[in-house]
């Protein structure tokens, strides 16, 4: 049977870079082994969260370096797209940032599957399409851990 995914809106504030950053964190997540159930497990998740999510450009450029790296190996062009798209850590609307593709749900099933780690909105609002539509964003955790 197919768990279902939980998030945990938050807003990670980071003192030094005077920056917050909005997202959903997931606490339950299946392909990552994300199960946290009591007060004390959803704590160590977001602050690991916390932790990766960080503003600072030299962690980010690391990161990035690394997954770039990772996709230079693989063969998957179509779904790399999505990813280039993703790797910024924003939101992005369904319909008018993420690549057109007519198989969309696999594309970001084969990128779960790869390990990442995506937070879903399924009524978000666009201000560039002016409508409440899925938005995804790729969350900077390890691949294959959250």
């Amino acid at each position: 049977m197919k768990a279902s995914e939980v998030y945990v809106d938050v807003v990670f504030y980071y003192p030094k870079e005077d920056i917050s950053w909005k997202g959903s964190v997931p606490i339950e997540y299946r392909r990552t082994g994300v199960h946290a159930m009591t007060k004390e497990e959803i704590i160590v998740v977001l602050t690991a969260a916390y932790k990766y999510m960080t503003p600072d450009p030299t962690i980010i450029k690391k990161w990035i370096e690394n997954e770039d790296e990772y996709w230079e190996s693989r063969k998957a062009p179509i779904t790399q797209e999505f990813y280039h798209v993703l790797k910024d850590s924003k939101w992005k609307c369904q319909q008018c940032e993420l690549p057109a593709n007519p198989n969309f749900a696999r594309r970001v099933q084969v990128l779960k599957e790869l390990g990442y780690t995506l937070a879903t909105n399924t009524k978000k609002f666009c201000a560039t399409c002016g409508k409440n539509t899925t938005h995804l964003m790729l969350l900077k955790l390890p691949r294959g851990t959250a």
